[in-house]
């Protein structure tokens, strides 16, 4: 018997939602769904049917690296709320510049669900090793990230949101929407410093940075206002 999906937690990368996921984990057990990366995303949305069925089935709240345009369908067809974070989009680039990186010069497969796709990816990308922040930055897949995922639905729809920023504060204003327990807040999936030195950005890269992600600037900058006044 199909149950109602009641959240749909879109995880837009580098913005807290592999810490954000553990909290999900205390507050709904086994009826959130895995944490759905973009590598087994896309296969199955092939076979969206069948995915749609097992997720009816499983869970009532689903959470991963969806774009909405990909599950707009399920949020319509239960009044899902929508839940997402965000970050300072400059910042949010580097931070992803910097995972990408360590995962080529440190690669490991052991803990990955899926080790040989990842596997794959590594073999893919691992010419990219000493690729610089402005060479990775450049490349149009890596560009305006956060408006590429919630291309679709307006700001005013998405049942919450908060800031990487903020990200304590945020989860404890969300808990108290939603009547959830105070819990401890986890780290998790941080790139330390020793891993991937964070690049220094002079003034021509920083100018680059934000004539590449003007979207994403908009919409961060937005999203500041309206929940202020929310």
């Amino acid at each position: 018997m199909s149950k109602p999906i009641e959240y749909i937690f879109i995880h837009i990368p580098k913005t807290g939602g592999t810490s954000f996921y553990e909290v999900t984990v205390d507050v709904f057990g086994t009826s959130i769904s895995p944490r759905y990366p973009r590598r087994t995303i896309e296969p199955m949305l092939r076979w969206y049917r069948v995915s749609e069925k097992r997720l009816e089935k499983e869970y009532t709240a689903i959470y991963g690296h969806f774009y909405y345009s990909e599950i707009k369908h399920i949020h319509r067809k239960y009044q899902s709320k929508v839940i997402c974070w965000l970050r300072d989009p400059i910042e949010r680039v580097v931070s992803n510049y910097r995972f990408f990186i360590k995962k080529l010069k440190y690669p490991d497969f052991s803990k990955n669900n899926l080790p040989l796709i990842q596997e794959k990816i590594y073999l893919l990308n691992k010419h990219r090793v000493n690729e610089s922040l402005i060479e990775y930055a450049a490349k149009k897949e890596n560009q305006n990230i956060m408006t590429k995922f919630l291309k679709g639905i307006p700001l005013g729809d998405i049942f919450f949101y908060g800031f990487l920023e903020t990200f304590e504060e945020d989860l404890q204003q969300l808990g108290k929407q939603l009547g959830w327990k105070k819990i401890e807040v986890p780290r998790l999936n941080v790139v330390q410093s020793q891993e991937v030195e964070k690049p220094v950005l002079d003034e021509e890269t920083l100018q680059l940075l934000k004539k590449w992600n003007k979207k994403d600037i908009e919409l961060y900058q937005k999203a500041k206002v309206l929940k202020q006044s929310r």
